[in-house]
């Protein structure tokens, strides 16, 4: 589904009893990409924009979205992205500042990018949530070795009276929820994964937050590979149940007491292992997947539904004979190319920046490559444009003679293909299909794998 339709769909289920959240903004960054972005789910991780703009000459933007409920969103200037959390019926007015690295270097760059909130009406939901983690997180370094080594359970009292004192007396009931569960990750985290019978209290019986972060990372801490670490559940049994499909799965996961009671968590905590088990060697793939499609099709909670089409959709995202991020770049002859005018060769795709000596150096070890694996493989360097024209001396001073395409400002298509570090490689199929993401460099075994692949 491309970009455009993927937002429209997206947006029509936000505006479906939705309050307006009206924000608006200023920037250092004329001219670039502004975005609001959700996961849809806090299991699968699968990001979605759900409304974009750009920034002016003034590195001023808004942004208007309907939505149900308090989200927790990133909003994105460029690549660059901080967390907030709006409500609906809500106007916000922020001042973003991206640092001068980040502005003409990397678009990864780990300065820091800062938000502040110079206006908002959302009765000190986002003051009370900042509050909550500024405290918390200042307490944790402070009090490291004790809660963590010394087990100084005594403390936690402290850390809870600090931000009781900082929050209103009746908080919103997000607030109130973010506060407890965030609390109860670091106890946990202190107990263990011994301690399950502890968060009887807190989870079950009670309702499931799905939109609540701070719930939800309790949830991924105690159940993350549950069904292969905890002494109710056998392996081979497992593997049984998986195989078997929907129902024997769901029944072999309520044998432990602490989930048998609660159908819908024993559901839930089945789909964070699903999600885990899909890169565990001992398991089948395929038979992962299929799972998730029972799902998709049987459960009766419609949330689940769609987290286990978000696990398909995330856990195949750039494997093997999937579809490649299409792309459309100018060359230095600003002649347009696409992915799909080399749909009849594999291609060896090269990420590469300015001001990066090992991209220098991953281009030049490319030529040997290049001559060798040249009937077999199309290469492409693709540069981010502030380097572009560097690139350029570069591939005219050593005669380098594949494509080379400029990035310009489809900074979008770094995050369609996950790079993260400079230079980063792809190799893919024909028909733009994906044959290995990302691949290895040049002096880290890529010629074995173009050798492994040259025939498929």
């Amino acid at each position: 589904m491309s970009r455009f339709f993927l937002a429209i769909s997206l947006l029509f289920a936000f505006n479906l009893h939705g309050a307006p959240v009206i924000i608006h903004g200023e920037s250092n960054a004329p001219d670039q990409i502004v975005r609001l972005i959700v996961l849809n789910d806090y299991i699968s991780n699968l990001e979605q924009t759900i409304t974009s703009s750009r920034t002016d000459a003034a590195g001023k933007f808004s942004l208007i979205i309907d939505i149900q409920e308090i989200t927790t969103v990133q909003l994105s200037l460029g690549l660059d992205r901080v967390e907030v959390i709006i409500s609906p019926g809500c106007i916000y007015t922020y001042k973003l500042t991206q640092s001068k690295l980040s502005l003409t270097s990397s678009y990864f760059e780990k300065d820091p990018f800062s938000l502040t909130v110079l206006e908002s009406n959302d009765k000190g939901l986002q003051k009370n949530i900042d509050d909550i983690n500024l405290i918390f997180n200042a307490f944790v370094m402070q009090h490291f070795d004790d809660l963590y080594h010394r087990k100084r359970f005594d403390l936690l009292d402290s850390l809870r009276m600090a931000i009781e004192l900082r929050l209103p007396a009746n908080p919103i009931v997000f607030v109130s929820e973010y506060n407890t569960y965030k609390q109860a990750s670091l106890l946990q985290t202190m107990r263990g994964r011994s301690a399950e019978q502890w968060i009887r209290n807190l989870v079950i019986d009670k309702p499931v937050l799905y939109s609540n972060p701070e719930y939800m990372n309790l949830l991924n801490e105690v159940f993350s590979d549950y069904l292969i670490t905890n002494r109710h559940y056998q392996q081979d049994e497992l593997k049984r149940s998986i195989h078997d499909g929907y129902g024997a799965f769901l029944q072999f996961v309520s044998i432990n007491p602490l989930l048998s009671k609660s159908p819908q968590l024993s559901e839930l905590v089945g789909l964070i292992n699903l999600r885990d088990l899909y890169n565990n060697s001992a398991f089948e793939k395929e038979e992962i997947i299929r799972l998730l499609s029972q799902f998709n099709i049987e459960s009766k909670h419609l949330s689940h539904k769609q987290i286990s089409a978000n696990l398909i959709k995330s856990l195949s995202y750039l494997e093997m004979k999937t579809d490649a991020p299409s792309f459309t770049l100018k060359n230095p002859s600003l002649k347009n190319s696409s992915l799909r005018d080399f749909s009849d060769k594999k291609v060896v795709l090269q990420f590469v920046q300015d001001s990066c000596p090992v991209c220098i150096q991953s281009v030049m070890k490319m030529k040997a490559l290049s001559d060798k694996f040249g009937d077999d493989y199309t290469f492409i360097t693709i540069s981010t444009a502030q380097g572009f024209q560097n690139y350029v001396k570069l591939f005219n001073k050593n005669n380098l003679s594949w494509t080379l395409l400029n990035l310009e400002d489809n900074i979008l298509l770094l995050e369609d293909y996950r790079v993260k570090t400079f230079p980063e490689f792809f190799i893919l199929l024909r028909e733009g299909k994906i044959g290995m993401a990302p691949a290895p460099q040049p002096d880290q075994n890529l010629e074995f794998h173009l050798q492994r692949l040259k025939d498929r």
